[in-house]
């Protein structure tokens, strides 16, 4: 797998059902993803949520940005701080009781070698969004006192038995011989099942 994908898959591990050796703890908190690659307008622009979950027991979201390098946008790190919580809803298939609070947390998810510089960057956006470091041993949440609700899911870090399982292969970024490669073994498996 692409280093770069290793957060977005990661991201989708821990928001996955039952079935797999990656911890999903996330999902064991009552978190369903609900979008991938989310555009969602904010008083200063627009900004593409990576991932978007939603707890409907606490009528919470969880926007997700996924970091593969060492960088932070800080006006869209800003921007994912001014998304309103009743457009998630609208943008995506959610059901939601009426008259309850609805929220929606930032989280950023990296690689752990990453974590140092992803922090430093997110103080100097004075974006104090809570942390979550990957590595093919554990996932570890930084910054836990500004989401209690994380924290309390992800008090402690979690053992991984590697790196997450591969969800998403390719992206806008992928060498082109990666979407060759997919086609070309799905071409290879429909001849075999005799399939023109």
């Amino acid at each position: 797998m692409d280093a770069r994908l290793i957060p977005i898959n990661a991201c989708i591990g821990l928001l996955s059902p039952p079935g797999t050796s990656w911890p999903n703890p996330l999902y064991g908190a009552g978190y369903k993803l609900v979008a991938l690659e989310l555009p969602l307008g904010t008083a200063e622009g627009r900004v593409v949520a990576d991932a978007v979950a939603f707890n409907s027991g606490t009528n919470r979201f969880l926007l997700v940005e996924s970091k593969s390098g060492s960088n932070i946008d800080s006006e869209q790190s800003r921007r994912y701080g001014m998304v309103d919580p009743r457009q998630l809803v609208r943008y995506t298939d959610v059901t939601v009781a009426r008259g309850d609070e609805l929220t929606a947390d930032v989280l950023y998810i990296c690689l752990s070698e990453n974590v140092d510089r992803i922090l430093t960057g997110l103080d100097a956006a004075a974006c104090l969004y809570p942390v979550l470091a990957v590595s093919d041993q554990r996932v570890t949440l930084y910054r836990e006192e500004r989401s209690s609700h994380l924290a309390a899911i992800l008090a402690d870090p979690v053992t991984t038995p590697g790196w997450p399982q591969t969800a998403i292969r390719v992206d806008e970024h992928s060498d082109m011989n990666e979407f060759e490669m997919i086609a070309s073994q799905a071409l290879m498996s429909e001849v075999s099942l005799g399939r023109d």
